[in-house]
């Protein structure tokens, strides 16, 4: 089944019938599926950790953004799971909302999207976070490793295809040569 993500009149965001078909696979629209029947929240929480790097349709992509930025404020707050807990993430500056709701693509909904509802729609992906890392009921060591791989994991930028370095390559051991790496 195609699905797409709709707006209601009271600010959520589910999948519904897509009106046109939407070019993702299937594995993907069952993970999405799943992810928005728990709620909002974890929905726009998949699209920001899980579906970053993938192709996705536009409207899908515009909501993956919402959930990265959340994903990018929660990795900036400074000592986060060391004692266990997380503070609430920042909302962003005033009228980012504004200009995020102004540039929404055609959708089901599009017309109740406001900078109120993007205000609750991130406070629906931090309770969500708040949730998943509760279920997940790791120590405080955990958490704290658990942490790093997630701040490891989204701060990773893609390859470059060619080096700026003209010395070799000490960082990739089957690529000696000069550039072939990366990370120069």
């Amino acid at each position: 089944m195609d699905l797409a993500p709709i707006l209601t009149p009271h600010g959520s965001l589910i999948l519904g019938p897509a009106v046109e078909a939407l070019a993702i696979d299937s594995k993907r629209e069952a993970r999405l599926e799943q992810a928005f029947a728990r709620g909002s929240g974890h929905g726009l929480l998949h699209l920001g950790i899980d579906e970053v790097g993938h192709t996705l349709p536009p409207v899908l992509s515009y909501w993956r953004e919402l959930g990265a930025r959340y994903v990018t404020s929660l990795c900036a707050l400074p000592d986060i799971g060391e004692d266990g807990t997380k503070p609430a993430v920042p909302m962003p500056a005033d009228g980012e909302f504004d200009k995020f709701a102004a540039a929404v693509p055609p959708m089901t909904g599009a017309e109740y999207l406001t900078a109120a509802v993007m205000a609750g729609l991130w406070r629906g992906i931090d309770s969500a976070f708040d949730i998943e890392l509760a279920q997940a009921k790791l120590s405080v060591q955990d958490r704290s490793r658990f942490w790093r791989r997630i701040r490891h994991g989204f701060r990773r930028r893609p390859r470059r295809s060619i080096c700026r370095s003209a010395r070799p390559c000490r960082n990739i051991p089957a690529r000696r040569t000069a550039g072939a790496c990366c990370r120069c």
